[in-house]
């Protein structure tokens, strides 16, 4: 289920290309304060990314290079071109020529909070955005939803905000594509009139070609990452407090020779609802992930996915295959102290394989309700009143 790896060739002709068009790597440097965080760069500093990102040129990948200095950045950052946006922090992570920096690159809503930007097909109004390019970075960046406020669609009714939103981005199974890299997310929480309006994405990505790795994402009213459609690779993020840790909707696209689909792996996931949920969706590796207090649910005719090796704990169904999955594989997860049923088949269309998992704690081991040809042992069960059991609703 990776990706392949970029070829020399394709390396050398991206290289020539950029030489090609007059283009050699720059670096931009913005700081609001008017001291360089980054002295190997000697030229003018920008105060905002904005005005950063209107002096780089336009290249055929993410090149150019953006280094955002410590501080506060109230604005919305629109990105057109291709590009990579770094942020300095002291957490080991920066660049070995860079030194002396304390703080964080922050971008927050800028005052009275987000705007819709009507040339944004995503419908979303979002601190960083992107649309219709190839490639983009975004690393090292604290993006902060604080004081979003409640920006209004065109039907006059709150639209979905969030910290991160791309839309037709990158171009799978090239080296071009999103890579949201190391970045801290929190509080992307819409208030209408005082009242949550429930509209809150960390990252919302649709018909791109993404990796997130590494990110930290907290506190968003609907979900921590929705991929619309597309291709992503999530791995390594560490996702807390929202109805959905990971929600994919509609994605089914796959890529390369072995046709791979989008990946959710070694992720650690806490959310109210679901922490993993796939809705007609399929080609999705869902494996070695960690959920605390949430499942894994797939839904509205999902199939042919991979639910492998994932440990959830403490979740009121541990995982929950509904409304026609079919053809998915559940093997070798480890599901603990489950509220009331460690694993859910309804409704299945058939083909589903749940084996080898391991059930520990549980009034119900495996529960089964309308399920057609599904492979359901062995499994192991420990500290379980019911093993495997029937009924006319899901209890």
């Amino acid at each position: 289920m990776l990706r392949k790896a970029v070829g020399i060739g394709t390396l050398v002709l991206a290289a020539t290309f950029l030489h090609a068009e007059g283009v050699l790597a720059k670096t931009f440097v913005v700081s609001n304060t008017g001291v360089n965080c980054y002295p190997q760069v000697v030229g003018p500093l920008y105060p905002t990314i904005k005005a950063a990102l209107a002096a780089v040129p336009i290249a055929a990948n993410a090149s150019h290079v953006v280094v955002v200095c410590p501080g506060t950045y109230p604005e919305q950052v629109k990105i057109t071109k291709n590009v990579s946006i770094t942020g300095v922090l002291r957490d080991g992570t920066d660049p070995v020529e860079i030194a002396g920096n304390s703080g964080d690159a922050r971008i927050v809503p800028p005052a009275g909070g987000l705007l819709r930007d009507p040339d944004f097909l995503g419908n979303v109004a979002a601190q960083v955005y992107a649309q219709n390019i190839t490639d983009v970075n975004l690393t090292n960046l604290h993006i902060d939803g604080t004081g979003t406020g409640c920006p209004l669609g065109t039907d006059g009714a709150p639209m979905p905000i969030a910290g991160i939103a791309l839309y037709g981005v990158g171009i799978p199974d090239t080296a071009h594509k999103a890579t949201i890299n190391k970045n801290v997310m929190h509080n992307q929480v819409g208030m209408c009139g005082g009242v949550r309006s429930y509209t809150g994405h960390g990252v919302r990505t649709e018909k791109s070609w993404a990796t997130l790795d590494s990110n930290s994402i907290a506190n968003a009213d609907n979900n921590l990452i929705h991929q619309i459609e597309g291709v992503s690779k999530m791995t390594n993020n560490y996702l807390s407090y929202a109805h959905y840790g990971i929600l994919l909707s509609n994605v089914t696209h796959t890529y390369g020779a072995t046709l791979t689909g989008s990946t959710i792996s070694s992720n650690i996931v806490t959310a109210l609802q679901a922490g993993i949920l796939l809705e007609a969706s399929s080609n999705v590796l869902v494996s070695l992930n960690t959920l605390s207090h949430t499942g894994i649910g797939t839904d509205a005719l999902s199939s042919d996915n991979d639910v492998l090796s994932n440990k959830v704990i403490d979740a009121f169904y541990g995982i929950y295959l509904g409304n026609g999955t079919s053809r998915t594989n559940v093997k070798s997860n480890t599901i603990v102290r489950s509220v009331r049923v460690g694993i859910v088949d309804q409704f299945s269309e058939g083909g589903n394989t749940i084996t080898g998992n391991t059930i520990n704690q549980a009034p119900i081991g495996i529960f089964l309700l309308a399920t057609m040809n599904d492979v359901i042992n062995p499994n192991t069960y420990f500290n379980v009143d019911v093993l495997t059991t029937t009924g006319p609703s899901v209890p």
